[in-house]
């Protein structure tokens, strides 16, 4: 196709450059270490940060500022630390406050989307986070319950001693629950 789209000198000056590559892989090494492919790769990412054309790279540095800044959080009991990052506007919520796609609690990450958004509660409840809310100094989490829950296996032990559970009935209505409350993230499989 390419000597229809751009002529026949086209395919000689590719096979021609094919010629030289593997001379090329033995001065330098492995293709990855002199390619480009790297940053065609990555101009990928930053071409799906854009929403305009107009001033990208502004554009570009603010998605990158929302992507990596954390907010380190004190919590009034002082016995978790906790850090917020991925701030967005979200118009649907209707608790006010700043409005965040990712929290850590120590090494472990909680994200609003289907991987990495299964937590548990210290009640024992388990939750799908749809939201993280920063209201001064108080973070709430907004998730929806499953309500069935019960040991995927019985023998030769329960399961929930493991901490392994089926859950299901995935409900919609929005709980807010407080960060405090957040014991332990979870695996959901579907």
């Amino acid at each position: 196709h390419s000597a229809v789209l751009y002529g026949n000198k086209f395919v000689v000056y590719n096979i021609h450059s094919l010629c030289h590559l593997s001379q090329e892989c033995k001065d330098h090494g492995s293709l990855d270490n002199f390619s480009a492919f790297v940053f065609e790769n990555f101009l990928k990412s930053l071409k799906s940060c854009l929403k305009s054309c107009y001033k990208p790279l502004h554009q570009v540095a603010y998605r990158e500022l929302e992507r990596t800044r954390k907010i380190p959080v004190k919590l009034s009991g002082g016995r978790k630390t906790l850090s917020l990052s991925q701030i967005y506007i979200n118009a649907d919520e209707q608790i006010n406050g700043s409005h965040f796609r990712c929290l850590s609690i120590g090494n472990v990450k909680l994200k609003i989307g289907h991987k990495d958004s299964c937590f548990r509660t210290s009640e024992g409840n388990i939750y799908v986070l749809i939201n993280i809310v920063r209201r001064g100094n108080s973070v709430l989490i907004i998730g929806n319950k499953f309500h069935q829950v019960e040991d995927y296996y019985t023998y030769p032990l329960a399961s929930s001693i493991l901490g392994i559970l089926k859950v299901s009935n995935l409900d919609d209505v929005r709980h807010v629950i407080p960060v405090e409350n957040v014991e332990s993230k979870c695996w959901l499989m579907p």
